[in-house]
């Protein structure tokens, strides 16, 4: 497991209510990265979504609090030591 951040958006259809507004900046979040499928896709537990995990492209996954573009992303080296999704 690795511990990091995420600004991904958090949709409807992925969680069955409305978390973050389309065309808004999505919250910050802590998240655990649980698996990487080798080719750009992570599964994590995402803080405050208890008991759930989410698909995220890896390029959304940062090991300081920050947004895309101002962070950079874990490297794929380290994504490439957690189990593997499939």
């Amino acid at each position: 497991m690795i511990e990091g951040f995420t600004d991904y958006p958090i949709s409807i259809e992925e969680f069955g209510r409305g978390m973050d507004q389309p065309g808004k900046c999505a919250a910050i979040r802590a998240v655990r990265v649980l698996s990487y499928d080798g080719i750009g896709k992570v599964m994590a537990e995402v803080e405050g979504f208890r008991d759930s995990r989410f698909t995220l492209r890896a390029s959304r996954v940062f090991a300081e609090r920050g947004r895309m573009g101002d962070v950079r992303p874990i490297p794929a080296d380290a994504l490439s030591s957690l189990p593997r999704t499939h």
